[in-house]
């Protein structure tokens, strides 16, 4: 069962190739971004979750390159960002039900005066 120089670089390179196609996150069109964000302002859960089928976004590997932009009274951010600046209960309730954990709080700074704690969160 002893295999080549040339064999095992190529099978090498496949599985590379390989790991690292699963390893990224999905990019989302700057278009759908827009859109899903205009979604999430105007709290229209089941349209957001039919756009993001339409589009095969998924979100559980996408959360994190999907920005809202700065608009008038909001600086800008996530899309749970977005949902509680915007009071859309609907849509967050989706979305915290559709991510990961540690895209929760990915965005959030721990406080200078809290040391070895953590943030403990469950989903319904």
């Amino acid at each position: 069962m002893y295999r080549s120089i040339s064999t095992r670089l190529v099978i090498l390179f496949a599985a590379c190739f390989t790991l690292s196609a699963m390893a990224q996150e999905d990019a989302v069109n700057p278009a759908n971004t827009l859109e899903l964000c205009q979604l999430v302002k105007e709290n229209k859960a089941q349209e957001f979750i039919s756009k993001l089928q339409s589009e095969d976004i998924r979100l559980y590997t996408s959360y994190r390159s999907i920005t809202c932009p700065t608009t008038l009274g909001f600086k800008g951010g996530s899309l749970l960002k977005t949902a509680d600046h915007y009071a859309a209960t609907e849509v967050f309730n989706k979305l915290v039900q559709s991510i990961k954990v540690d895209d929760i709080f990915w965005e959030a700074r721990p406080a200078a005066d809290i040391k070895n704690t953590r943030i403990i969160a469950y989903k319904n």
